[in-house]
Formats: C-alpha cells, sequence, structure tokens
C-alpha cells in the first residue's frame, strides 16, 4: 500500500463525519426558513354555496370543509383540526363585521352565534381559518 492510498483511509472517516454535520446543518437551516414564515392557501369551492341549507363546501387539496346555517348561528365543520377561524360577512352597504367562531365539540367542529336577521343583508361572507402557521382564505358570494 502506497502512501496516498493510506493517506486516504486516514482521512476518509473524517470527511465522511464532516459532510454529515455540514448535510445536517443545511438542511436544518433551510426548513426553518420555510416553516417560519406564514403561508396563505386558497379554499375553492364545491359546487354552489347555499349556507342556509347545510350544503357550503369548500377544499384545498385534501382538506375539505362544510358551512351550515343553524337556527343559533354558523356552524363549521373541518376534516383537519383547525387553530382558529373567523368569518367576515358584508352586508350590501359593504359593511363588515368580523365573528371569532369558538370550538363545538373538537378542533373539527366550530360555531359562531350570529342573529339569522343579521344573515338577510349579508352579500359576502369571507373565511379564514388556521392549521398550525398556514392560513386558508374563502370567500362567498350570495351564499344566504
Amino acid at each position: 500500500m502506497n502512501k496516498h492510498t493510506k493517506l486516504a483511509i486516514m482521512i476518509a472517516p473524517f470527511l465522511a463525519i464532516g459532510s454529515y454535520i455540514a448535510t445536517g446543518y443545511y438542511v436544518d437551516t433551510k426548513m426553518k426558513k420555510q416553516f417560519s414564515e406564514e403561508r396563505y392557501l386558497k379554499l375553492s369551492l364545491q359546487g354552489k354555496c347555499q349556507i342556509s341549507i347545510g350544503n357550503c363546501k369548500m377544499k384545498n387539496g385534501d382538506f375539505l370543509l362544510n358551512l351550515e346555517q343553524k337556527p343559533d348561528g354558523i356552524h363549521l365543520a373541518t376534516t383537519h383540526p383547525i387553530s382558529n377561524a373567523v368569518i367576515s360577512l358584508v352586508t350590501d352597504k359593504n359593511q363588515e363585521k368580523l365573528y371569532k367562531l369558538q370550538q363545538n365539540k373538537d378542533a373539527l367542529n366550530w360555531q359562531v352565534e350570529v342573529d339569522p336577521k343579521r344573515l338577510q343583508n349579508v352579500h359576502v361572507l369571507r373565511l379564514m381559518l388556521m392549521i398550525n402557521k398556514v392560513s386558508y382564505l374563502g370567500e362567498v358570494k350570495n351564499a344566504f
């Protein structure tokens, strides 16, 4: 065995360990950068939205939700647990009111108490949901 081969055999383990550490550091910083920022995703309607009869389905990928109007307010059911939910009701006169939804039974079911008379003049419903640092945004026109 010549001296170059002996030197290569002695240095190889140090190079392997050093590259392993450098790769881990690189991936870690890249992941922190990617997931430390908030992301916004759009919710798209699935067919015609009629909240008053409980048929307002929206989705993004495998995340699905359904909005339904009941006598005590608006109910939201999702396929994945969410951490926060807010709706905005915009009237025909461009007056906007925000409502924070409350957990009903679990993180899949949410509700907000809204007077049914107030929903008669609603022209646009906007919805914002949070899952970790990802915000899902949706808008429905003439849904009531």
